[in-house]
């Protein structure tokens, strides 16, 4: 999916990664809190997500509240990742300027060294966050542009549903 945040000057940054999970209106991602992405959701926790299917020519749109689970959901997602992935993360530089591939090597061995030693290491900065939807769109594309859009909106604790113009 796309997750789409906005930086402290309002401009907009637009990523792919992986949805983790969905359960009913909650849609579930993790990253790093130290991380570009992560800043920004501790200054602003709106949230778009996109999903895009080209072949099919469909696409959902979903507009929410991003909130942290915790400690120990950040912790038993971290756990859950590949060795690699986790050696990755513990090396704590995520969307840092990079200065040099030695570097990066050899932080992600001794991250990997220290993973060996110690399987359950987790790094506190990696949280699981739960978007709630507040706002969801389903678009289907037509070849003559008469797209079907249909929004459902949360309004009351009730999903409203809107046929929008194309």
């Amino acid at each position: 999916m796309t997750i789409s945040t906005v930086d402290q000057d309002g401009y907009p940054d637009a990523r792919v990664l992986i949805l983790k999970n969905v359960i009913d209106e909650t849609f579930y991602f993790a990253s790093s809190s130290e991380s570009r992405k992560g800043q920004q959701l501790k200054e602003n926790s709106h949230v778009a997500l996109t999903f895009y299917w080209p072949s099919l020519g469909r696409q959902i749109r979903i507009r929410g509240i991003a909130e942290d689970c915790g400690d120990e959901a950040g912790a038993d997602d971290f756990r859950k990742r590949s060795a690699g992935a986790r050696a990755v993360a513990l090396t704590g530089h995520q969307s840092e300027v990079l200065d040099s591939e030695e570097v990066l090597d050899s932080s992600i061995e001794a991250q990997k060294e220290k993973i060996s030693r110690d399987p359950s290491v987790v790094t506190p900065h990696w949280r699981l966050y739960a978007v709630n939807a507040q706002e969801v769109e389903f678009w289907q594309g037509d070849s003559e542009r008469k797209h079907v859009r249909v929004q459902y909106v949360m309004q009351d604790g009730q999903w409203k549903t809107l046929r929008l113009w194309p």
